[in-house]
């Protein structure tokens, strides 16, 4: 995945994240609710609420807890970005370098 398309990733998917509280919330609700009507009326369609609405809850629940923050995004991007460089020849030769210099270092001691 190019670095482009990851950042504007980093800055969309949390709003996913939102979302997702945003419907769990509403389904908790609905879930009380329903659980209300259980107990004080009508024990089928509560009953049927809280089967319904409690699940959809649950589920947006974990959703809104896996989804990354931007924040979290923007640091595996960079990770991403730096193990790359690390890689490649060029970082390669400088990191030869850094360690004959450290070498060089450690014998004058």
């Amino acid at each position: 995945m190019s670095i482009e398309l990851f950042l504007y990733l980093a800055d969309v998917v949390p709003r996913f994240g939102n979302l997702a509280f945003l419907i769990a919330m509403i389904s908790g609700i609905a879930s009380g609710m329903g659980l209300a009507m259980f107990v004080v009326e009508d024990q089928e369609v509560g009953k049927s609420v809280v089967k319904i609405a409690l699940p959809i809850a649950i589920l947006f629940v974990v959703v809104h807890v896996v989804i990354p923050s931007r924040q979290t995004m923007y640091l595996m991007a960079g990770a991403s970005v730096a193990k790359e460089a690390v890689n490649s020849t060029t970082g390669q030769k400088v990191r030869q370098l850094v360690e004959q210099e450290l070498d060089k270092l450690l014998e004058k001691k």
